[in-house]
């Protein structure tokens, strides 16, 4: 009985350490990334006097760290995916600048760096030009998805665009990376009566995290507010702020997500590099 009884003891002390354990991690995590009041306050008015108002629900209470990514360069990969298009016949030639070809009768897959992707697929025939382009945003969507899938190609988690260009429609998933949007890069469909074309960029492989060090939402509203003036952005209202990934390539030519900030104004949409506050795109 006493020995029942020390068992239930000590299970319950170590119940109560790991709850005091994970209490001081949020209360750390909490510390260390929440904005305080005056650090809004102070990033406020020094936007104010640039002219910029700050809606009252663009900062976030909470800032967050977030790590770059680069993907694995899988030749092999990408061989099998010409191979799941083209067929096994289909031609080779590496034409410099880390640029890729596959073709055939089929049609041809050009590999580029970054993941950079074109893949034009020609009609075989046996469809009428008139059936070969569906006809509404459920058919361009399930014959995408299809299509990408036969390939071996992971279809983008984000948001989903559809459109007519030409005599054709296409569909663009825009790829989604740890629950952020990679703002530069997605995947496109765009099917024609005389052929299909896949364009965009590939991820493929494991992420492989890269630390990155960030100067969080203040400190790149302080860098947007130089930006601003430098450009003569007319800038009048900054209305939501949030965390992206933004593509660009790494010195081996493969895949690189960075972190970046992406500021919507009244009149344009802005990111920054989240590691340096530079410029990435305004539009």
């Amino acid at each position: 009985m006493e020995l029942a009884r020390l068992k239930t003891v000590v299970l319950a002390l170590l119940l109560c350490i790991n709850l005091l354990l994970a209490g001081h991690l949020l209360l750390t995590q909490y510390l260390r990334y929440h904005i305080p009041a005056w650090a809004k306050d102070e990033i406020t008015e020094l936007l104010q006097n640039k002219g910029i108002a700050l809606s009252d629900r663009a900062l976030p209470h909470f800032d967050r760290k977030i790590d770059s990514v680069v993907y694995p360069g899988d030749e092999e990969k990408r061989k099998a995916i010409a191979t799941a298009l083209l067929g096994s016949d289909a031609k080779c030639t590496e034409q410099g600048g880390g640029i890729i070809v596959y073709e055939n009768e089929k049609g041809y897959a050009e590999f580029g760096r970054g993941g950079r992707l074109q893949i034009t697929l020609q009609s075989d025939g046996n469809v009428p030009a008139e059936e070969a382009v569906p006809s509404s945003s459920a058919e361009t969507e399930q014959a995408a998805i299809g299509l990408l899938r036969s390939a071996g190609i992971s279809v983008p988690k984000g948001a989903k665009v559809f459109g007519r260009q030409g005599d054709g429609v296409f569909v663009r998933f825009q790829h989604t990376v740890r629950r952020l949007d990679v703002k530069n890069a997605a995947l496109e469909v765009h099917f024609l009566p005389n052929k299909t074309i896949i364009s965009g960029t590939l991820l493929t492989g494991r992420a492989q995290p890269s630390p990155t060090r960030m100067r969080g939402y203040v400190s790149l509203l302080a860098d947007f507010a130089a930006i601003s003036k430098q450009y003569s952005l007319e800038v009048k209202e900054i209305t939501r702020i949030s965390y992206v990934y933004y593509h660009t390539v790494d010195e081996e030519g493969r895949p690189l997500l960075i972190p970046a900030c992406l500021i919507e104004t009244n009149n344009r949409i802005l990111v920054l590099n989240a590691g340096d506050g530079s410029l990435l795109e305004s539009n």
